[in-house]
């Protein structure tokens, strides 16, 4: 630069045709409320129509049935994650208290706030362990009977605390299970 000129302030100058490139090639992936809303919608009705109609999924498996959210009752509950197993007693509480509508739109719109925020999910008794590597790696027997150690584990908890010690344990246990890794099954467990 001379003497005599005058020093350029970047910002000024506006964008260098790098930003331009980037602006330009990202301006079609730019998306609105409403187109955000109705991809997200379409694509819940394309998981929902796969979900409960293709035999084409990631793996095969036997579930009949989706939850509808009405549920309720107690049920043992076991999460067997990537790292962790979680093993828990649960009450579904179903949806009852969300079936009063309101014609009122200012007040329906509160209780669809408030049937939003309700708990839907009640812990009675929840433990977790981390899985370790050799568990993961090693004979599925061992995995499996660790899972089962720590299932007993639980239920025992349940069947002497306080608000159970006293009543007959229940013939059959509900149950849920989930998975976080792939595993192939050919049909339900079935437990005797």
């Amino acid at each position: 630069m001379s003497d005599h000129e005058e020093p350029v302030d970047s910002s000024i100058q506006g964008p260098s045709d790098e930003e331009k490139t980037l602006q330009t090639f990202v301006r079609p992936l730019v998306l609105d409320e409403t187109t955000v809303h109705r991809i997200a919608y379409e694509f819940s009705e394309v998981y929902r129509k796969l979900a409960l109609e293709s035999e084409e999924q990631f793996l095969p498996t036997p579930v009949t049935k989706l939850p509808t959210g009405e549920e309720t009752g107690s049920y043992l509950s076991i999460d067997v994650g990537g790292s962790n197993l979680r093993v828990a007693f649960i009450d579904l509480l179903g949806e009852e208290a969300d079936k009063e509508v309101s014609t009122n739109s200012k007040e329906r719109s509160r209780e669809t706030i408030k049937k939003a925020q309700r708990q839907r999910v009640q812990r009675r008794l929840e433990k977790a362990w981390p899985i370790g590597e050799h568990l993961k790696r090693d004979k599925t027997e061992d995995l499996f009977a660790w899972i089962g150690d720590c299932i007993a584990d639980v239920v025992g908890d349940r069947l002497s605390s306080n608000d159970v010690a006293h009543k007959a344990p229940p013939e059959e246990l509900e149950m849920g299970i989930t998975f976080s890794f792939p595993m192939m099954y050919e049909e339900p467990l079935i437990f005797f």
